[in-house]
């Protein structure tokens, strides 16, 4: 199963925010597919395609660590690879990137010692929408660039979850598997 360990943003407020900045950049016309406010997540570890056995040890280390929490401050819009080429929008995390970086951490030594290779390349943000084509592009850069420093508020997000992850047509579907504190 392809899979990958997140924090979950489930904020009703916050999703609310965000709901409305992604209205603002579909309003510029470019070609883009938003990231559905039920799939807001920070990824701690791509995991790829995990077996069964994997997926079982993943979860009972998960089951060891503390069911808390994490309080964030959302704020700025960004995109990657740059500026001026924007493929993946993205939210920044301006108070509580450290401890997101921390929780990632955590689960890096585990998730290497049962043979799963970590990108440890981590930068903290939250996905909201992938550019599909150069339609509008210089309206959609111009328009990030006004949003450049929104801010979205406080929130906290899930504990540590193993997400399993299918490719649909219409878009990736995400099921918990488990998470910290549950055996």
């Amino acid at each position: 199963m392809r899979a990958f360990v997140s924090m979950d943003l489930e904020d009703k407020t916050i999703v609310r925010k965000i709901k409305e900045v992604q209205e603002e950049i579909v309003s510029t016309g470019c070609d883009i597919k938003l990231v559905e406010e039920y799939n807001f997540h920070f990824s701690l570890a791509f995991l790829g395609e995990i077996n069964e056995v994997q997926r079982s040890e993943i979860c009972k280390f998960l089951g060891t660590l503390d069911k808390t929490s994490t309080k964030i401050k959302l704020s700025g819009i960004g995109s990657f690879p740059s500026s001026n080429n924007p493929r993946v929008i993205w939210i920044g995390v301006s108070d509580g990137a450290e401890l997101l970086r921390e929780s990632a951490k955590r689960i890096w030594p585990f998730l290497e010692k049962i043979g799963i290779k970590i990108d440890k390349r981590f930068e903290p943000h939250l996905t909201i929408a992938r550019v599909r084509s150069s339609r509008n592009k210089d309206k959609l850069v111009a328009k990030l660039a006004e949003l450049a420093s929104a801010e979205f508020g406080e929130v906290l997000v899930s504990p540590i979850r193993l997400k399993k992850s299918t490719l649909t047509y219409s878009g990736p579907i995400y099921e918990t598997l488990c998470e910290a504190g549950l055996r």
